[in-house]
C-alpha cells in the first residue's frame, strides 16, 4: 500500500513539473536538466513505485495460495477429518445381523 501511496505522490510531482515546464515562458529557476524537463524523474519513480506495489501484492497472493495448499495437502496425508459426533448404533452395520425371533434356528455350519 505504501508503493502505491508514493506512486501516486510522485506521479502528481512529475506532471505538476511537466505543466510547469511546459506552460511558464521563461522560468526563473531550472526546471530541466541537460535540456530535459524535470518532470520525467519523478513520472519514473511514480512508474517504478507502481511496478512495486504490483509485484508485492502478486508475491502475497502467491505466497497465501501455496499455504492453502500445503493446509489442504497435509489435511489429505494424515486422512483425519473431523467427526461428526458419536455414531448413531441403529445404523451399525458391522455385527452380524441378531437371528430372527420365535424360531429355533441354527446357524449354518462353517
Amino acid at each position: 500500500m505504501f508503493n502505491l501511496l508514493l506512486g501516486a505522490f510522485w506521479f502528481v510531482i512529475g506532471v505538476a513539473l511537466l505543466v510547469l515546464y511546459y506552460t511558464t515562458p521563461n522560468p526563473q529557476w531550472p526546471i530541466q536538466v541537460n535540456g530535459y524537463p524535470l518532470g520525467w524523474v519523478p513520472l519514473l519513480l511514480s512508474g517504478w513505485n507502481l511496478v512495486r506495489w504490483y509485484a508485492v501484492r502478486v508475491d502475497r497472493q502467491r505466497r497465501q495460495a501455496q499455504a492453502e495448499m500445503q493446509v489442504r495437502r497435509r489435511y489429505a496425508a494424515t486422512g483425519r477429518h473431523e467427526p461428526y459426533g458419536d455414531p448413531d448404533p441403529a445404523f451399525d452395520f458391522t455385527d452380524e445381523p441378531p437371528p430372527p425371533r420365535g424360531r429355533d434356528v441354527q446357524p449354518p455350519p462353517n
